[in-house]
């Protein structure tokens, strides 16, 4: 029996993707139909009974940021959809907008119509530099959209007015971060604004805001609709089912849809097919780069946001990256703190300097020369890098680093005299 399910997926491969015509014979845009005869209250409402967390990693509920920006009163207003997706190991958002563009734009006029502005809503869906080939699609999936009327003035006679566009990314990981995203739209160098103001008073073009990313809005449509299917899926306290991409050291990576409430364990063997190199398996992070690391002791552990908690365990970005035991934590240490210190954007001081530290840590590890007492100075770093820096991005980075000395101290320590 399978263990992942087709329900925000349920258009791949099925659907094409090119054809508003074949989306509309799916059941597409009886969402957005549905949505206009209802108030804003009555969606946010039904947003709120399923529970739907933000799937880019923040997992903020998507509920009370409709809500937040319903109580936001502006003519004009900004409508984002974040399709950076910049965290290593994270290509769900990629297949969604492959597969199923209409889908997100869909997700997005139900926003607007939510807690968008009265008399005019600017859409960007920011699509990150490497997915290049994309842009295409989704501009002729607005295209297309405009054609029929479900973008543009007057919106199926409601008076919702929208002009959506494309922007791309330039290929800074920072740019996840939905300040920077803004402040990278806008054509200037994406670095994090200062909060408050929040992006549901001052976001794009200092206009009030609503952003989510590209798994959120899909799933929007989908539960205005009908929401029994997605419900019938996950645990009382996850509802649902999560796009999740699968890579690394498996037979069978790849975008899978899961029901919340699955065992790592199995998403590794039972839809990932096991191990490539037939090793043991080492440890599995979640979440992207930023997400913290699970050792093999811990792949019983459901998929879930209270069951990951409870290991200290974040859902993230939905990147699961496997590795067996051939990957040394000292590589693992050298991939991460190069990693960062390229990406970092160097705003602020701990995340600037502290990936400088961590590069020259990693160095003396690599060349044997570490010490105890350069082991502490690791440790002191992270500590004041997930305390002080100035972003999200900057305060999770530490995340995998403490996660694997915390389960591997022994191999770590072993890289210090």
């Amino acid at each position: 029996m399978s263990k992942t399910v087709s329900v925000i997926s349920k258009n791949f491969y099925k659907v094409n993707p090119d054809s508003i015509d074949e989306y509309i014979a799916a059941g597409g845009f009886e969402g957005l139909k549905k949505a206009i005869t209802m108030k804003p209250e009555e969606i946010i409402e039904l947003l709120n009974k399923s529970d739907l967390q933000g799937r880019g990693g923040a997992a903020f509920s998507v509920a009370t940021k409709w809500n937040h920006a319903v109580r936001v009163s502006a003519p004009v207003k900004g409508i984002m959809c974040n399709a950076d997706e910049g965290e290593p190991g994270t290509f769900k958002d990629r297949s969604l907008l492959e597969h199923n563009p209409f889908g997100v734009i869909e997700g997005m006029i139900i926003g607007a119509y939510v807690g968008g502005g009265s008399q005019m809503n600017h859409a960007r869906i920011y699509i990150r530099e490497e997915y290049t080939y994309l842009h295409g699609r989704v501009r002729n999936a607005i295209k297309q959209a405009e054609e029929r009327g479900f973008l543009g003035n007057d919106i199926l006679g409601t008076g919702l007015n929208i002009e959506m566009k494309v922007v791309s990314g330039a290929g800074a990981y920072v740019c996840g971060e939905s300040s920077a995203l803004l402040e990278s739209t806008e054509g200037k160098a994406g670095r994090p604004r200062i909060k408050p103001p929040r992006l549901n008073n001052v976001g794009l073009y200092n206009l009030p805001t609503l952003l989510n990313n590209v798994e959120s809005y899909s799933i929007v449509p989908i539960l205005v609709r009908d929401d029994s299917e997605y419900r019938s899926y996950g645990t009382e306290k996850s509802i649902g089912t999560k796009m999740i991409s699968v890579s690394g050291n498996v037979k069978k990576p790849g975008v899978y849809e899961i029901p919340f409430g699955i065992t790592i364990r199995e998403v590794v063997y039972d839809i990932a097919g096991g191990l490539s190199s037939e090793r043991p398996l080492k440890f599995v992070q979640i979440g992207g780069a930023s997400g913290a690391i699970v050792p093999a002791s811990q792949l019983d552990t459901p998929i879930s946001y209270e069951g990951l908690c409870e290991i200290g365990v974040a859902v993230g970005s939905g990147a699961v990256v496997v590795a067996d035991d051939s990957n040394s934590m000292l590589d693992y240490f050298d991939s991460l703190a190069h990693f960062f210190a390229e990406e970092s954007c160097g705003k602020c001081t701990p995340c600037r300097e502290g990936n400088r530290q961590l590069v020259k840590i990693v160095g003396l590890m690599k060349s044997g020369k570490a010490t105890a007492a350069d082991f502490d100075r690791l440790v002191d770093m992270l500590g004041l890098m997930k305390g002080a820096s100035f972003c999200g991005l900057g305060k999770t980075e530490p995340a995998p680093f403490l996660a694997a000395i915390k389960h591997f101290e022994d191999e770590v320590r072993g890289y210090f005299k």
